[in-house]
C-alpha cells in the first residue's frame, strides 16, 4: 500500500490503514512563531498567515493568488511577514484589521 501525494495513512495496532485523501496542511503542527513556505501559492501561505496572526486577508487577483512563495519566517511581526512575501510576488500589500494584497 503507498500513500500518494494528499494522502496520508496511519499506523495503529496491526500495520498501516488505506490511505485517505486529507488536506495535509491542517495536519501539520509547526512550533509557534515559526513559518515556513517552499513553492507555496501566495493564497495557502497567506491564509496560514492569516491564522497565525488571526487577520483575515484579501487578495484582489486570482492569478496573484497563483504565484508561489519560498520563505521562512521566526517570530517576525505580522507586518514585516506580509511586506517580505508581498515583495517575493511582486504585489502591493496594507495591513491593519484585514491584509490586503493587489497587484
Amino acid at each position: 500500500m503507498e500513500a500518494r501525494a494528499g494522502e496520508v495513512s496511519r499506523i495503529a495496532g496491526g500495520g498501516p490503514s488505506e490511505p485517505e485523501s486529507v488536506d495535509v496542511w491542517e495536519l501539520l503542527d509547526w512550533p509557534q512563531g515559526l513559518l515556513i513556505f517552499q513553492a507555496t501559492p501566495l493564497q495557502q501561505a497567506l491564509k496560514e498567515v492569516a491564522a497565525a496572526y488571526d487577520i483575515p486577508v484579501v487578495i484582489s487577483d486570482s492569478a496573484l493568488a497563483r504565484r508561489s512563495v519560498t520563505a521562512w519566517f521566526e517570530d517576525e511581526p505580522v507586518e514585516e511577514v506580509v511586506t517580505t512575501i508581498c515583495q517575493v510576488v511582486g504585489a502591493r500589500c496594507t495591513v491593519g484589521s484585514t491584509i490586503e494584497v493587489a497587484p
